[in-house]
């Protein structure tokens, strides 16, 4: 399994539902342990896809955020500011 194609799992399993995302790494984990990635790290596939979770949401969310901010900037605020 190349990273390319690790990441592609993780891509995947992200958009399963729950219970479908831990059949899949199960189904998934001898494959990844024979990895250059998991040789390298020994970071468990479910570990992996814990920190790949969290790291989606909070990106996620971050976007979220920087697209409420820009929606709610006044325009006539700023004009009026970059004028003075």
């Amino acid at each position: 399994m190349t990273q390319i194609e690790l990441q592609q799992l993780l891509d995947n399993i992200y958009e399963l539902s729950f219970l479908e995302s831990i059949l899949l790494i199960q189904e998934k984990d001898s494959l990844y342990k024979k990895s250059d990635f998991f040789k390298q790290t020994k970071i468990p596939l479910v570990n992996l896809y814990e920190k790949y979770f969290i790291y989606m949401n909070s990106k996620y969310s971050i976007e979220d955020k920087l697209n409420d901010f820009i929606t709610k900037i006044d325009i006539d605020i700023l004009t009026n500011l970059s004028l003075e």
